[in-house]
């Protein structure tokens, strides 16, 4: 059957989505998170197929257009049932439903007045694909995701030695450097942003800590297969961009905020 969609203008059509989903996992009801200044959306738009709830978008007021926000159910589902995100491929269900719910925002918007729609999402992801799609431009790159692979990633001949201790969460030190990690199903994943601790270190010796992670992943949990680091378009993380670099890890995709003209 084809996709189909649905608008709903109250204000918690996105808890009620997404209450629907925890039911399905077996959790209690999400409780509703204030945002400090958020306002109240304008509706939610959301996908099914054959009844089956594949994803939505709610569509906030913002002072230079509509802002959107969405969730796909199959990866919440995982997310709840796993205790863990996953990075995988999108498949061309989510890709359709992205597309599907993009287009009654894009509608809905237009309809309230907004000149423009934007949201953030990766662009080798459905967000990214629905950009396309609907033909949005690429406003800005937030960050990239970094990925390598533990079975297969060989040291870089650049990169130092450098004496690491495990610590308690999986991650590693080297006197004030320290990385954490989140331990999830079968990959290792690292918020640049708050889990990377520099400690000063330059570039090249942080390189060198960020390899001892990565052969410490490999020795220690089997199970993990990558390693993949967000980090974040911002000064404070240029020397944990080179360091990435060095260490050679791959970016695997960007993050990125897209803009629609209504």
């Amino acid at each position: 059957m084809s996709i189909e969609t649905e608008w709903n203008p109250a204000p918690d059509a996105d808890l009620a989505l997404a209450a629907e989903v925890y039911a399905g996992a077996g959790h209690p009801e999400p409780e509703k998170i204030e945002q400090p200044g958020q306002p109240d959306p304008i509706g939610t738009a959301s996908a099914r197929r054959d009844g089956e709830l594949l994803a939505w978008a709610t569509v906030y007021p913002a002072e230079d257009g509509a802002w959107v926000e969405t969730l796909l159910a199959s990866r919440l589902t995982r997310q709840l049932q796993a205790e863990a995100y996953d990075d995988l491929p999108p498949d061309d269900d989510e890709v359709a439903a992205y597309e599907a719910i993009f287009r009654t925002a894009a509608d809905k918007a237009r309809e309230g007045g907004f000149g423009t729609l934007r949201w953030a999402g990766q662009d080798t992801g459905p967000a990214g694909a629905a950009a396309r799609a609907l033909g949005a431009r690429t406003v800005e790159e937030i960050g990239r995701i970094w990925r390598a692979e533990t079975a297969t990633w060989t040291r870089p001949f650049v990169v130092p030695q450098v004496e690491a201790r495990p610590m308690p969460d999986g991650g590693v030190e080297a006197g004030p450097a320290r990385i954490h990690l989140d331990l999830g199903g079968t990959r290792a994943y690292v918020n640049a942003g708050e889990a990377i601790e520099d400690g000063g270190l330059g570039a090249e010796t942080l390189s060198g800590l960020i390899a001892a992670l990565i052969e410490y992943l490999r020795d220690e949990y089997p199970r993990i297969s990558a390693l993949t680091v967000f980090e974040f378009e911002d000064g404070d993380d240029a020397v944990i961009r080179r360091a990435l670099e060095l260490a050679g890890l791959d970016v695997d995709a960007r993050a990125q905020n897209f803009e629609l003209p209504l």
